[in-house]
């Protein structure tokens, strides 16, 4: 009997112990976080980007601007190509309709 009271003594000590060391590790965590976000206040870094200065100065900028111009490009005369097909395609129905093709 004695034995178990011991054995229980020696654990609720222990499980003290535990809790104890525990709860002061959170604690000093806790104040040193406090202080952290005391001391360190946020401040604004505004930066800016020159792209001119890239465009003039850098050649993928340079490459990349050519090729977009190429695009472009490319992409008008299809347009342009698609409305000659379109005003063809207007002036053959316009001349079937008054030579009564239709």
């Amino acid at each position: 009997m004695k034995k178990l009271a011991l054995v229980a003594k020696s654990l609720l000590l222990m499980t003290a112990v535990v809790v104890a060391s525990c709860s002061n590790d959170q604690a000093k965590t806790s104040t040193t976080n406090n202080t952290a976000t005391n001391d360190s206040i946020p401040s604004l870094n505004i930066r800016f980007v020159d792209g001119d200065s890239i465009a003039v100065n850098y050649n993928l900028a340079k490459d990349l601007s050519e090729l977009q111009l190429r695009a472009m490009n490319k992409i008008e005369n299809a347009q342009r190509s698609k409305a000659q097909e379109i005003q063809k395609f207007g002036a053959q129905i316009e001349q079937k309709m008054r030579s009564n093709g239709y």
